[in-house]
């Protein structure tokens, strides 16, 4: 077992967070036309407009609109936490207009009309075939008026920078083909078969070494929010080695017609963050206390008679939800040891990257 095993973690954490963030013109693919040839593939026409601003307690705020239609808002904050929150819904469009007009409820509203200024265009991608992306840049003048619940952030402002891609129709190459599976499959047995081999060359050579890697998920408010931890530890002989934590609270619910996310996490942390008392049963305790905007404790209990417990008054301000209690009543918790638990066994990974991702 390597330290490289908790990689898949925080990468899927770090494409969470930016899956919140409205970024430029996505194009969107559909399948390839009877007039066009099988090794094609055509790309829809977009337009997007963009706009950000700083919001107040060192957040990020940015508004997207993709063809007129579906916008979002965000807000992100870099720390010694990551914390994000955003906001997706429908707007009426505004045909031929570049105006960014919503009612966020309680959370304001957004009036907001382009004012172009300078123009630059793109060559299509190499292979594809088109007209010219085009960029224009300026800036949003109206009114924008956002409060993030609890005082998360707040923005008042009648003029951001922005810009406005109009992303024309293109025809590029198709995908390559699918790769053959079962050869897939016979080469990776090999090379897995190989790297057990050497590790468990390594380990015999080297038994004094002791690697720890244990994960730990759990759920509250519903199932709506979603916290995960992972730690991997190796300590050498002669006292040497390291120590690395990974904590991630996720939450996901709708609010009437708006799509609300929040995220914070805590990457590459210390050691002591997420504690293992028994290091010969790594899944009988452990103890969580990572640092603000989490508050307090939580504990993980195995018990031999019962089913395990999960107490404490762990808590956190998620941006989007407010505090939310992560431990005792009303919620649960696994733990589990080894590399399957960190990429499999609890949904820190993919499968909580795709059920939480941008819509």
């Amino acid at each position: 077992m390597r330290a490289r095993t908790f990689l898949p973690s925080l990468v899927a954490t770090a494409l969470m967070a930016l899956a919140l963030l409205p970024g430029t013109a996505m194009a969107r693919v559909r399948p390839a036309s009877r007039q066009s040839s099988p090794a094609s593939r055509q790309i829809r026409p977009e337009v997007s407009a963009q706009f950000s601003l700083k919001g107040t307690n060192g957040f990020e705020v940015a508004v997207g609109v993709t063809d007129r239609r579906r916008l979002s808002l965000s807000a992100l904050k870099f720390g010694d936490v990551l914390e994000a929150a955003s906001y997706s819904l429908r707007v009426h469009p505004n045909r031929g207009s570049d105006i960014i007009v919503a009612r966020l409820g309680r959370l304001g509203h957004i009036d907001m009309r382009f004012v172009p200024g300078k123009v630059r265009r793109e060559k299509p991608p190499k292979g594809c075939h088109g007209a010219k992306t085009v960029i224009e840049q300026g800036h949003f003048v109206g009114v924008i008026a956002f409060h993030g619940e609890d005082g998360f952030t707040e923005v008042h402002s009648r003029r951001a920078v922005g810009a406005v891609t109009r992303t024309p129709a293109l025809t590029c190459p198709s995908t390559s083909p699918p790769p053959n599976l079962k050869k897939l499959r016979h080469e990776l047995e090999v090379e897995e078969a190989a790297k057990e081999a050497e590790e468990s060359e390594k380990e015999e050579k080297d038994d004094e070494d002791e690697v720890l890697s244990i994960a730990l998920s759990a759920k509250a408010r519903g199932g709506h929010v979603a916290l995960t931890a992972s730690k991997v530890a190796l300590r050498e002989k002669h006292g040497k080695g390291f120590s690395l934590t990974n904590v991630a609270v996720f939450g996901s619910r709708q609010r009437g017609r708006i799509k609300e996310k929040g995220v914070a996490a805590y990457l590459f942390g210390k050691g002591s963050t997420f504690l293992v008392p028994n290091r010969k049963e790594p899944t009988s305790e452990a103890i969580l206390k990572p640092p603000a905007p989490f508050s307090g404790s939580a504990t993980f209990r195995r018990h031999r008679a019962k089913a395990p417990t999960w107490t404490g008054d762990l808590k956190i301000e998620l941006p989007g939800f407010g505090q939310v209690r992560l431990a005792g009543r009303g919620t649960h918790a696994s733990l589990c040891e080894g590399t399957a638990c960190l990429l499999h066994g609890i949904p820190s990974g993919q499968s909580l990257l795709r059920r939480l991702g941008a819509s």
